[in-house]
Order: C-alpha cells, then structure tokens, then sequence
C-alpha cells in the first residue's frame, strides 16, 4: 500500500467521521430538548398522550379497559389524569436520557476514530512526494 492510498483512506475515513458527528450531535441536541421540555416534544399522535390531555379523553381511555367502574368525580379524575400526564412525561424524559448517552457514546468513539485518521492522513500526507 502506497503513501497515498494510506492518506486517502485516512481522509476517507474522517469523511465519514465528521458526517457520523454531525448526526451524533443533531440527536444529542433533540435529546437534550426532550430531557428539559418532554411536553414540547412528545409525539401529539401518541394514544397515551392524547388520553391524557383533558378529563374526557382521560375516562374513555380508562373506561376502554374497565367499562364497570363507575366515573370518578371531576376533580379525582383531573387529578388522576394529571398524575398519569406527568408520569407519561416523565418517561419520556427518561427515554431521552438514554438517548443522550447513547449519542454521546457515538459522539466520543467517532471523535477518537476522527484523531487517530486525521494524525494518520497528516503524517503520510507530509511524506507523500509534491506533484507536479
């Protein structure tokens, strides 16, 4: 293997590195934002959420899984779908934590991977002979 096999290979590499660290960081960046503002970025569609954004929608999910239980009174069901609207954010807070490490992890293995090439396409790049 030449010189410049080894330089383009190294390059090739932290070509890949770099465009590797740029979706890294754009999904630690949106997991940061889903750890401090769960309730901006839970998905409107989900069926949990949607339940638990007012009293109604709240009971018919609930009474979708026991059609015998008698409706609560208005202010224990606001305070039960309350309780289950911030337990629903609260996992999805979790999740995005562990989305952040996750994004982390891939932001310092492809960093390390960046040096360890980039060093490597300098150091034969120097060696390689001018062109003409």
């Amino acid at each position: 293997m030449n010189r410049f096999s080894v330089e383009q290979y190294a390059l090739s590499v932290c070509l890949l590195c770099v465009v590797g660290l740029v979706f890294a960081v754009a999904e630690a960046a949106y997991a940061v934002v889903q750890v401090y503002a769960p309730d901006f970025t839970m998905p409107r569609a989900d069926l949990e959420y949607r339940a638990t954004v007012t009293n109604d929608s709240y009971w018919k999910w609930l009474s979708s899984f026991d059609k015998q239980q008698p409706r609560p009174t208005d202010d224990e069901l606001a305070r039960r779908r309350s309780d289950a609207h911030r337990e629903l954010l609260a996992a999805h807070s979790q999740s995005a934590k562990g989305s952040l490490l996750q994004s982390l992890i891939y932001i310092v293995a492809l960093s390390v991977v960046l040096v360890v090439h980039w060093r490597l396409a300098l150091k034969f790049g120097q060696l390689a002979p001018p062109s003409a």
